[in-house]
């Protein structure tokens, strides 16, 4: 019987041990979205770590291939003790397949070029699915 009690024990405990994980949104760090993988040329990338232990960590976002040499921009973050971080990290400009790391954590993403009209530039307004350019009403 204690054996299993031990077990049981040990058992939730590792049920409640979460590690790092890391999600990226096109909303302000203020909300908490959900994960968002696909942008449209304009948007901007906000990165959300939590579980994280507190230090510093290295952070990066790459085009594809996501070699090293492939950063598009990358720096370094304080995580205080609660482990949680948010920050806007990279104002999307060119179409392409991304990934954002922070630590040993990454999320991939891809960005669509904003459609144009010649004759007008860009058609504001555009929606992607069901997701409009932030800050655009859209029907």
């Amino acid at each position: 019987m204690l054996t299993a009690m031990v077990v049981l024990l040990a058992g939730l405990a590792s049920a409640r041990a979460v590690g790092p994980s890391l999600w990226i949104t096109s909303t302000d760090c203020g909300s908490t979205g959900s994960n968002t993988n696909h942008y449209i040329a304009g948007e901007t990338v906000y990165i959300h770590v939590s579980g994280f232990t507190a230090g510093t960590y290295n952070w990066d976002v790459r085009e594809n291939p996501f070699q090293d040499a492939d950063k598009v921009i990358f720096g370094s973050k304080i995580v205080d003790s609660s482990g949680t971080l948010c920050f806007e990290a990279y104002p999307t400009t060119e179409s392409g397949e991304y990934k954002a790391y922070f630590g040993n954590e990454k999320q991939n993403f891809h960005v669509d070029a904003l459609a144009t009209v010649p004759e007008f530039g860009p058609m504001v307004g555009y929606t992607n699915s069901t997701r409009c350019i932030r800050g655009v009403l859209c029907c």
